[in-house]
């Protein structure tokens, strides 16, 4: 049986698709992300600020956690002006893929939100990317743990992000935050659909037509 060129190049894809999936870390791609490893050095994660005068409590508590024995508190008392206070991870990704960063919150009086922010520099509130827009927040307290979640599609020529995890607290006020179970995660291609194999008019041959999932 002949193969006909359509057929040669859904086998170039296939094998295209494969060799990409390969080199693609599926899963959450943060360690220690809920905070049950090295209670003291808060082992992959780098806390900021850690001095001058917005220094902040970072500490692995247990006082609230959505699995395991422990997550993340952060606390504060803020001075004259909004502070922002996170730990940050370093996580390598593929540029123009897509990725999803989730977490649960617990916080009370955090005048300001807690949330999640994917940044391509370690620390700066005004960091170029992803601005304010594209990281996900919720209500400045909320009695019970709540599900974060948000995506987004990495730049060209980016191939490190930072994760952070992050409370912002308004000038002459206080507040607490626990975060527990942070993922970060690319999102998979969706299945190939449409998968049509036909007759074709020479004998033998056999015309292929599908829908590749964008990737």
């Amino acid at each position: 049986m002949k193969l006909n060129f359509l057929l040669k190049k859904f086998l170039i894809f296939l094998i295209f698709t494969s060799f990409v999936f390969s080199n693609i870390s599926f899963g959450n791609l943060l360690n220690n992300s809920g905070f049950e490893d090295d209670l003291e050095s808060f082992l992959f994660w780098q806390r900021h600020p850690t001095s001058g005068n917005q220094i902040a409590i970072y500490e692995v508590s247990s006082e609230q956690k959505y699995t395991g024995n422990y997550s993340l508190k952060i606390s504060s008392s803020n001075g004259g002006s909004l502070r922002n206070y996170c730990v940050i991870q370093p996580v390598s990704v593929f540029s123009g893929k897509s990725y999803k960063a989730s977490v649960y919150v617990y916080s009370t009086e955090v005048s300001n939100g807690v949330g999640v922010i994917i940044k391509t520099s370690t620390i700066g509130w005004n960091a170029t990317w992803p601005k304010v827009g594209e990281s996900t927040y919720t209500v400045a307290t909320s009695a019970s743990w709540q599900y974060l979640e948000m995506s987004t599609k990495i730049p060209q020529g980016v191939s490190t992000i930072y994760f952070h995890l992050n409370i912002r607290i308004s000038a002459n006020s206080s507040g607490t935050a626990y975060f527990d179970d942070a993922v970060f995660e690319v999102i998979p291609p969706g299945k190939i659909t449409g998968f049509i194999a036909t007759q074709g008019m020479l004998g033998g041959e056999v015309n292929l037509s599908w829908v590749a999932p964008g990737y």
